[in-house]
This record gives C-alpha cells, structure tokens and sequence, in this order.
C-alpha cells in the first residue's frame, strides 16, 4: 500500500472505530466482558480488512475527484458521530 492510499486507510480505522463504539451497545448482550470484547474486535478486524482492500481505493478516488482535504472527512466523520 503506498503512502497516499494509507493516509485514506487510516481514516477508515478511524471510522471503523466509531462505528465499533456506536454498535457496542448492540454486541453487550452478555454480561462475560471477555465475550463482549472479542466480538467487537472480530467485527473491527472484518471492517479493517474491508476497508484495506477496496475502500480506501474508493474514498481516495472520491476525495481528489471532488477536491475534499482529508480533515474534512475527519470533522464529517465527528460530527455524524455525535449527532447519531
């Protein structure tokens, strides 16, 4: 992966992190901290594995045929974050 799609794969952890901390409440249906945690990690693993492959491709293409900085993305991100 070079240097420019990694800067777009980053964001896309980012993301994946937030959607991860917005769906927790979905995965705690048990009381086993040790179960909780462990699906949560499969599903960021499967969102960053995603991701990796074909959408950083895709957010990259995007963003410099729209012209959109990447702290842009980061702010959007944020902000549907909070207002979720």
């Amino acid at each position: 992966m070079n240097k420019n799609r990694e800067q777009y794969f980053s964001f896309l952890f980012f993301v994946s992190l937030l959607l991860l901390f917005k769906i927790q409440p979905l995965i705690n249906f048990s009381h086993h901290e040790l179960v909780t945690t462990t699906i949560g990690a499969v599903i960021l693993f499967l969102m960053v594995k995603i991701s990796k492959n074909w959408i950083s491709g895709w957010v990259q293409r995007l963003c410099e045929k729209w012209n959109i900085r990447l702290a842009y993305l980061y702010v959007i991100a944020l902000a549907i974050y909070f207002l979720t």
